[in-house]
């Protein structure tokens, strides 16, 4: 039974907006953030609550995350569903905070349709029905790039596409639909949105907007400087990468150890700001994006004059040339890959540190 007062605040991402490295500092935070009555449950999700999105979805969605908690689990989805609403229940039922909040980048990515919202908020109604939408945007252009590194680092196999084939922009891209379509849920003023750029140009940092989006006044900054911060490959670390993905088969499949452990060395032999479109890309989509961001800006940002700073400078007109030609790819792939499989601690010679484009 739901808790008079008690306010859920849901960060729904976006994804690539460093919501990993939030997740983790809410975590290690989490005596602070309840002392302040806020709990940051080690349910549904211990730092990320990836069972709200797999939650959510329709039925008819086939997808990655929700198969692999379900194959995990080794439960089906009616199972899932049964225990992921008995954790709401004993959520519900602790009385040591007035405040609850959580956090899945999926809400972004994985959620398109209001059904599925409306699924996950009569789900938390058991908590509370006080809802505050937290969201930092960041330009798409950018989140492109930096999900296609993510999904070469998940076993994509192709570079190309990096950003969306012409005609309707799918909805995670759609940023002005996604919030209108929470607030048409959760109701209107419930969304509150922060710019991830203005760490460059606003002087701030990623825990500054987090906090103002959430309505958070706690320090949670990570002040552990040991931690490892997500890294990126370079093209041609990509590239590699991706055709290790294309042999990875059969008899060849990694295990999730033996990819983590292979992207740490590329990381260090390849890592870098990968340069996958040229100015000339960027513009034309960011075009096809242009209705969706003023109509944001001016329902959410009124006081800027644009939503998101129009800066190219480091956006080349063409694609600088790789270090390796096709033939030193494929046999660097042939090479990682037969060390991630036979268990030896150092990559041979042959996989030499090599920065590039």
């Amino acid at each position: 039974m739901a808790r008079h007062g008690v306010q859920i605040i849901l960060c729904i991402g976006l994804e690539k907006t460093g919501t990993t490295s939030l997740q983790k500092a809410c975590g290690k935070a989490r005596e602070i953030l309840l002392q302040n009555g806020v709990l940051y449950p080690d349910r549904l999700g211990r730092d990320n609550h990836i069972d709200l999105a797999a939650y959510a979805q329709e039925d008819y969605k086939s997808d990655n995350v929700r198969k692999s908690i379900l194959a995990r689990r080794d439960i089906d989805l009616a199972t899932f569903r049964r225990q992921v609403e008995r954790n709401v229940v004993t959520i519900s039922s602790r009385t040591d905070y007035d405040r609850v909040m959580f956090s899945n980048e999926h809400l972004h990515s994985r959620i398109t349709v209001e059904s599925e919202l409306r699924r996950l908020k009569a789900l938390l109604e058991q908590i509370g029905s006080d809802f505050r939408i937290a969201v930092i945007l960041r330009r798409q252009d950018r989140v492109a790039e930096s999900l296609l590194s993510t999904m070469i680092k998940g076993g994509r196999i192709n570079l190309n596409p990096v950003l969306p084939r012409s005609g309707a922009l799918p909805l995670f891209y759609r940023y002005y639909d996604l919030l209108d379509m929470y607030e048409n849920v959760f109701g209107s003023g419930t969304v509150h949105a922060g710019i991830y750029e203005d760490q460059t140009y606003r002087g701030v940092t990623l825990f500054d907007i987090f906090n103002n989006v959430t309505g958070l006044s706690v320090q949670i900054a990570d002040q552990d400087k040991r931690a490892r911060a997500n890294r990126a490959l370079s093209r041609d670390g990509l590239r590699i990468l991706g055709k290790v993905n294309q042999l990875a088969t059969g008899k060849q499949s990694m295990a999730a150890h033996q990819r983590a452990r292979l992207i740490r060395w590329l990381e260090d032999g390849h890592g870098g700001h990968p340069i996958l479109l040229t100015r000339s890309q960027v513009r034309t989509f960011l075009d096809r994006c242009a209705e969706q961001n003023e109509k944001l800006r001016l329902r959410w940002f009124p006081d800027r004059d644009v939503l998101f700073p129009e800066e190219f400078a480091d956006i080349p007109e063409q694609l600088p040339p790789s270090l390796l030609s096709s033939e030193e790819i494929d046999q660097a792939a042939r090479t990682y890959l037969e060390w991630a499989l036979s268990g030896q601690t150092q990559p041979p010679a042959a996989c030499l540190p090599l920065t590039g484009p």
